[in-house]
């Protein structure tokens, strides 16, 4: 019983905290359920969302990930992959902070071909989550640029600047140490370091980059495809804040809040981000001169939502024909 409750815990905490920012939200009405009146007046929208999604956005991420295995000499179909890729989202969705998206991957990967190593299979998915964080700094990098004569005139987007530029500048120097051959002082530097509890991870990111350190152009790629990736991202929620307030903002505003709002997300805190996801991008938008943030991403909540439950189409395929992993 005891134990029960420890489990529960901190799914409750959890309910706790983001039904209590929706109701601020709502009560300050920033928060307006009627926005998802968008796919009732235009259905078409939301479909064509969602397909957008399915297609394009899924099978992008697949291909990144497939880039990164064929390193390893790794060959899985696109279409397995994709598929794969598709079922993480599933389980993301309905099983949200127990269940990663990435771990449902590492499972499925380790299931296809005993041959396979889980050591490297595991490697590879940090590589992938990583190049997807790697694309969504450097928009937001390229967003504070192009408002960089209103930084000093907030507060609010002084600090969020100052975060992200720390965040490049930290990746510039890992990307030199990863590259220069300091055997030896990199040796030196990491059996200082190392103990700290806040480096340990970021030496196991070390490490795991350093099997692609042959294969630059691989990375390169897989950041150029995340980027691509996060552009149609960005791409959708414009034409929701066009559907829902009418408003054509720049495309600079959406560069700089939409990058930022997704870091918000990614710690699988609740499906789809929602909460914390609503306060960051209502934050967001407000300080980049946009409106109706939360209600825009209520909208690709739900886009976000639909496709994550139709995961379980590939999920109920793939479990029809071998035992499905124990996730």
């Amino acid at each position: 019983m005891l134990l029960r409750l420890r489990k529960a815990t901190p799914y409750g905490l959890k309910l706790i905290i983001i039904g209590t920012i929706l109701y601020f939200l709502y009560q300050k009405d920033v928060l307006n359920l009627s926005s998802l009146s968008v796919f009732v007046e235009h259905p078409v929208v939301g479909i064509a969302a969602v397909l957008l999604v399915i297609v394009i956005s899924n099978s992008m991420m697949a291909l990144r990930l497939k880039i990164l295995l064929v390193a390893h000499q790794i060959g899985i179909p696109l279409l397995k992959l994709t598929n794969i890729h598709w079922i993480g989202l599933f389980f993301s969705t309905v099983l949200p902070g127990s269940v990663t998206g990435e771990s449902v991957k590492a499972i499925y990967l380790i299931r296809s071909d005993k041959t396979y190593s889980k050591a490297t299979i595991l490697t590879v998915i940090m590589v992938d989550k990583i190049m997807a964080l790697v694309a969504l700094v450097l928009l937001a990098f390229a967003g504070i640029l192009t408002k960089w004569d209103q930084v000093g005139q907030s507060a609010s987007l002084r600090y969020v600047s100052i975060v992200v530029i720390g965040t490049v500048i930290f990746m510039i120097l890992g990307a030199l140490a990863w590259a220069l051959p300091l055997s030896s002082t990199k040796q030196t530097l990491r059996d200082k370091t190392e103990p700290l509890k806040l480096f340990v991870l970021a030496w196991r990111v070390f490490d795991a980059l350093s099997t692609y350190k042959k294969r630059p152009g691989r990375l390169a790629l897989a950041v150029g495809i995340s980027l691509f990736n996060q552009l149609i991202f960005i791409a959708l929620i414009i034409m929701f804040s066009f559907y829902l307030t009418g408003e054509s903002g720049a495309w600079s505003h959406f560069l700089f809040a939409v990058p930022l709002g997704e870091i918000s997300t990614v710690i699988p805190f609740a499906p789809a981000g929602i909460g914390v996801g609503h306060a960051a991008y209502e934050f967001l938008f407000s300080i980049s001169g946009l409106s109706s943030g939360a209600n825009v991403f209520t909208a690709i909540t739900v886009v976000r939502l639909t496709v994550g439950i139709l995961g379980g189409i590939p999920y109920l395929l793939y479990r029809s024909q071998q035992p499905a992993p124990t996730v």
